[in-house]
């Protein structure tokens, strides 16, 4: 009776005959239990009242026109409370008193339906969080135990063998966990009311699983000792490198040692897929947050932000092989090679066992994106990087960095980055198995190289330093490429540079130097050393950085030996056209080289991040309106070689210039005497009325067509003119590409024939009949140096053709 008066003070927003229907029926808290048999029916015969038509008709009239008639309103919710009274189990003697307003108990129903399904909702989140807590403190409990039976064996004097029991309690600890993450997992998708609940339990969980992680670590180290895991790196008084000197603790073990093995694995293994599991989903939880609140339907793939993070259990294998090795490493910072070839000899000792023994409890764990093989690789490169990171690279590349870097620190850091290219492709190769059918090949195209290449971006290769410490990179790219040049220089101040072989003659390409070519090898070298990088934007800035320089010192060299012939000779008359055109041809074969390169994959990749950096720029410092999409769009059509490629064209442009002008010079100096001799092909007659001598054809010869005297050979003055020009296209022809040299052709016919019209001609006067018949031969002379190279040189020489023409109509 005392919880009856407790729940006795009739709420305000409740009419008489509700409450009086809810005291019927709750009597005392026990019978709250009831409400879910009360709770169908009124939400039933509710529903049922308002689809029926009559009355739902008669309801919205009565709304709508303020329902005048008090006793049919009045019957009408009498006919209501009858239905939800006989639906129900309200005994006689408790059926409420009808209300007096029809609107009072349609709002009372829906009042009740309303508080009946909050109670119903309270009572599962109550009894969910009873499970709940439940299911966490069972698993506090098994830590608990865990936790004492570690620290058991830690303070207890020869424990060994106390270890009987601790990996069941650990595999039972971790199958509580995984039961309380599938419960909070249910409970976080049953609304946002349930938000702080599952972060408090979540912290719970965090310390649960932290603690089991530290006691199977510290057990699977401990276990490992007993083991013999691993054996000692020195055999007697030899170094370890001998294969039949080396011990396998794997093969030798007892069944009941392999068994605690892969139950100390599997335990963290399990672990670290629960953790991983529990992290997507908590970043998939954010992101569906921000796209909510965003508004943006595309959504956000959380796989993306995922870090890839190490086999946890194939690091504490591999972390006594690293404990016992740092020894050696110390004593060989100046001897990488050492390094390098005791971790691939540790690595490649146990890979086959390894994965054979642990690649089943892999897959049962659930990570099926690792493999066992590429585990133990992947941790032993990632010792032989952490060494280098932490020990090699931080004082030689400050020492580097100063003003003066020392020779030996540069030789000892491109030795160093010799080895780790060549130690990250031997480790390359433990991934793929030799079965005899499939091998690793350095520089082959496969599937299996693109598996290798795509773990290497989550740090398989000690080359992955270079992507944490990005100004590591441009230290490396600049001695590269100082080194390149140097080396270079070396032979390009060799006459063997400029010469050309047969070798490097194509069907397209002749006249090639050797230093056109060496200066190629080098810079793909160069490229070649970044191509294990992980990141496109850093093998991007490597190129930029150690390659391309190359290209932009040999045209600064070219330039330098065209100036330097032309200044050496003191006369530009005599300049020597062969070294001029050689170098015409390194350059132009430079540039169809890079335009060739840059059709590649690898570089149109490069070519892609540039113009996204080149976008993200526009839209940062976008200040006057211009539309950087029009911009980025523009971008893709060129390469990243585009500077150079300009630098060479322009090169070859101006020199061919130079070369036209050179030669159109000789021939003006050539026909000097040659325009003097033409005063003879003029004949002169006294003018009496104005008292000037006029040149005129002689009137013994006008009008009776040519003279027999007809001259059968080219003018004495302009043979040696002839014959310069026709040295210097013979070796123009021999030296030059087909395509400059064709251009070549033409542009100097149509200089040579403004120069012999404008320069070469009296700016006056008439020809004589044989003048005119020596013009022509000088003419067709002149056309025959260019015949074998031009079908009809005629044609070119259009205004000293109409001169010619010009004259034949005066003597006639």
């Amino acid at each position: 009776m005392a919880e009856m008066h407790a729940v006795s003070a009739r709420p305000a927003h409740l009419s008489p005959a509700t409450f009086d229907l809810l005291a019927a029926h709750f009597r005392t808290t026990s019978d709250l239990d009831r409400a879910k048999l009360l709770l169908p029916a009124l939400q039933r015969d509710y529903h049922d009242a308002l689809h029926k038509p009559h009355l739902r008709a008669l309801l919205l009239d009565r709304i709508a026109h303020g329902a005048t008639n008090a006793d049919h309103f009045v019957a009408c919710l009498g006919d209501l409370a009858l239905k939800a009274d006989s639906s129900s189990s309200v005994p006689d003697h408790h059926r409420p008193s009808f209300p007096s307003s029809r609107a009072d108990a349609v709002h009372d129903i829906a009042a009740l339906v309303d508080e009946l399904v909050r109670v119903e909702r309270c009572r599962a989140y109550v009894k969910h969080l009873s499970h709940l807590d439940m299911l966490v403190g069972d698993l506090e409990d098994a830590v608990a135990i865990i936790a004492m039976g570690f620290a058991e064996r830690r303070f207890k004097v020869g424990g060994g063998g106390a270890v009987r029991d601790s990996g069941q309690n650990l595999l039972e600890a971790l199958t509580r966990l995984q039961s309380v993450e599938e419960s909070v997992s249910s409970t976080s998708q049953s609304g946002p009311d349930a938000a702080q609940l599952v972060r408090a339990v979540e912290l719970r969980v965090d310390r649960a699983a932290s603690t089991i992680r530290s006691a199977t670590v510290d057990e699977f180290s401990s276990f490992l000792q007993v083991m013999g895991w691993p054996p000692p790196l020195i055999a007697g008084d030899r170094e370890f490198r001998d294969d039949s000197q080396r011990m396998n603790p794997l093969l030798q073990a007892s069944e009941s040692s392999l068994s605690r093995l892969r139950l100390y694995f599997r335990v963290l293994s399990m672990l670290q897929a629960l953790q991983q599991k529990r992290a997507h989903d908590r970043l998939k939880k954010d992101s569906l947050e921000i796209q909510e609140n965003a508004r943006d339907s595309t959504g956000i793939n959380a796989d993306k932000f995922l870090t890839y993070e190490p086999l946890w259990a194939m690091q504490e294998l591999v972390c006594p092989f690293a404990t016992q090795a740092i020894y050696h490493f110390k004593k060989w910072v100046q001897k990488p090679e050492l390094v390098c070839q005791l971790a691939h000899t540790m690595c490649q000792g146990y890979v086959d066992t390894v994965d054979v023994l642990l690649q089943p409890v892999i897959s049962d764990s659930g990570l099926t994106d690792y493999s066992a093989r590429e585990e133990w690789v992947l941790c032993f490169s990632l010792m032989v990087q952490n060494f280098f990171k932490s020990t090699v690279f931080p004082g030689l590349a400050e020492d580097l960095e100063g003003s003066e870097a020392s020779r030996p620190a540069t030789s000892l850091w491109l030795h160093i980055v010799d080895q780790i290219l060549a130690f990250d492709t031997k480790m390359s190769s433990l991934l793929v198995q030799n079965t005899g059918i499939v091998q690793f090949r350095p520089g082959s195209d496969s599937i299996i190289q693109h598996r290798i290449f795509e773990k290497s971006k989550k740090g398989l290769g000690v080359v992955h330093v270079f992507a944490e410490r990005p100004h590591w990179l441009d230290v490396w790219a600049n001695i590269e490429y100082a080194d390149a040049w140097e080396k270079l220089m070396a032979f390009l101040n060799t006459e063997e540079a400029w010469a050309v072989k047969e070798s490097n003659r194509t069907i397209l390409e002749k006249g090639i130097p050797s230093g056109a070519t060496a200066v190629l090898a080098a810079m793909w070298s160069a490229i070649d050393r970044c191509r294990t990088l992980p990141e496109v934007k850093l093998r991007l800035a490597f190129v930029r950085k150690g390659a391309v320089p190359i290209a932009e010192k040999y045209h600064d060299e070219l330039l330098w030996r065209c100036e330097h012939v032309r200044g050496f000779t003191g006369r530009i008359a005599d300049l020597d056209v062969r070294k001029v055109a050689l170098c015409i041809n390194a350059a132009r074969h430079c540039e169809h080289k890079l335009q060739e390169w840059s059709e590649d994959y690898f570089f149109l990749e490069l070519r892609l991040e540039e113009v996204c950096q080149n976008i993200e720029h526009d839209l940062e410092f976008d200040l006057h309106g211009v539309d950087s999409e029009d911009v980025g769009i523009s971008g893709l059509e060129g390469t990243i070689f585009d500077d150079v490629i300009n630098l060479y064209a322009g090169f070859c442009k101006e020199q061919i210039t130079n070369l036209l002008s050179v030669i159109t010079g000789k021939f003006e100096r050539y026909c000097k005497s040659y325009s003097s001799s033409m005063a003879s092909w003029f004949v002169e007659r006294f003018d009496s009325v104005n008292g000037v001598s006029e040149r005129y054809p002689s009137q013994e010869s006008s009008g009776a067509g040519l003279d027999d005297s007809k001259p059968s050979s080219i003018s004495n003055t302009l043979v040696e003119a002839l014959f310069m020009l026709q040295q210097e296209l013979k070796v123009l022809s021999d030296s030059l590409q087909d395509d400059d040299f064709t251009e070549f052709c033409w542009n100097l016919m149509m200089k040579l024939d403004e120069v012999f019209v404008t320069t070469v001609f009296p700016s006056s006067g008439r020809f004589s009949r044989s003048g005119t018949q020596q013009l022509m031969v000088d003419a067709t002379g002149l056309f025959q140096v260019f015949q074998p190279y031009c079908v009809r040189p005629s044609s070119i020489f259009k205004r000293l053709t109409g001169a010619i023409k010009d004259a034949r109509r005066t003597v006639q």
